[in-house]
């Protein structure tokens, strides 16, 4: 996809587009067909921009905002290009007509200028005939020294010939088979038995060898990553009691403004003194009840100060929490 919004936008947008509507831009168009081609950029802008604002968002954005039409005014609240509604725009002839022009146009770019081929392959048969010649003298010096070292048959007689490199089979002597025979026939049953005897050491050390070392690496990658996940752990634990904690401003502020609706109009008024102060209006009148309990629920909501809401109770927040070093 950012391949796709990269073609688009700098081949198709930036070197074709842009360059066919320089006319139409000219000071001697017509104002009509300038104004048309002015909305299109405009139009066809606002569009890319939307695509690239996910892969690039503080660029896209900057550049949103000098747009002297904007559908949002933030980019990131933009809504999506609608793929369907675009495609009504869509004028096939004009798009042969300026696939047209791009080959024409690439092909006139990749062509080289004439006569500007032949100094070339005669600087490549130069550079070939030089190079071949190197590569000669080079391997003419490495075979002088090989015989130097080694001897051979292009050797000077008069010069001594040095010892040929050896050749060896991937077979045994007869001082190895020997050998072989005698330990397989237990001549030399002491000698094998303190040989066996290392080996079995050898497996028991690597059986409790690496244990050890998977579990210090365990340990070390422990200590390693236990800054980092304490780190995160706070920022996760204080994000949920800021989530608490704005939940309980939210519930103050909507009980406040519940208060202030009632109170703004007479019978609200009226309402709230009849309960807190036994108000009463003129020829009405009040009883004093006692010798009951009756429990009154009181709706009033404290002030909600920073950190006194405590982080929420999780399966994992009563061993983590301790572990970590939340409060």
């Amino acid at each position: 996809m950012t391949r796709a919004l990269y073609r688009f936008f700098w081949n198709e947008l930036c070197d074709w587009y842009i360059e066919f509507s320089k006319a139409r831009l000219a000071d001697d168009a017509d104002p009509a067909d300038r104004l048309a081609c002015q909305r299109n950029l405009v139009f066809v802008l606002d569009q890319a921009l939307r695509l690239l604002h996910p892969v690039m968002p503080f660029v896209t954005e900057e550049i949103y905002q000098e747009m002297p039409e904007k559908a949002a005014p933030m980019l990131i609240i933009a809504p999506w290009p609608d793929a369907r509604a675009l495609a009504a725009w869509r004028d096939e002839e004009a798009e042969r007509a300026a696939e047209r022009a791009q080959a024409l146009g690439d092909r006139g770019a990749d062509a080289p200028p004439a006569g500007a081929d032949r100094p070339r392959r005669g600087l490549a048969r130069l550079t070939a005939r030089f190079g071949g010649a190197r590569q000669a003298a080079a391997k003419n010096r490495a075979a002088r020294t090989f015989e130097r070292q080694y001897g051979g048959s292009n050797a000077p007689a008069s010069e001594p010939a040095g010892p040929r490199a050896a050749v060896y089979e991937g077979r045994m002597g007869s001082s190895h088979r020997r050998a072989t025979n005698s330990l397989n026939s237990g001549a030399l049953g002491s000698r094998t038995a303190s040989l066996r005897s290392p080996k079995r050491q050898s497996r028991f050390s690597a059986r409790v060898l690496v244990p050890t070392v998977v579990a210090a690496c365990l340990v070390v990658t422990c200590l390693f990553m236990y800054g980092p996940m304490q780190l995160w752990y706070q920022q996760m634990r204080e994000n949920d009691r800021l989530q608490l904690e704005y939940a309980a401003l939210q519930e103050r502020n909507e009980a406040l403004q519940g208060d202030v609706d009632a109170l703004s109009s007479a019978e609200g008024v009226e309402d709230r003194v009849h309960q807190q102060y036994g108000w009463v209006r003129q020829g009405e009148h009040a009883v004093s009840v006692s010798g009951m309990n009756a429990s009154k629920d009181i709706d009033f909501i404290a002030n909600v100060s920073p950190g006194s809401v405590k982080p929420p109770e999780t399966w994992y927040s009563a061993f983590l929490d301790p572990l970590f070093g939340v409060a």
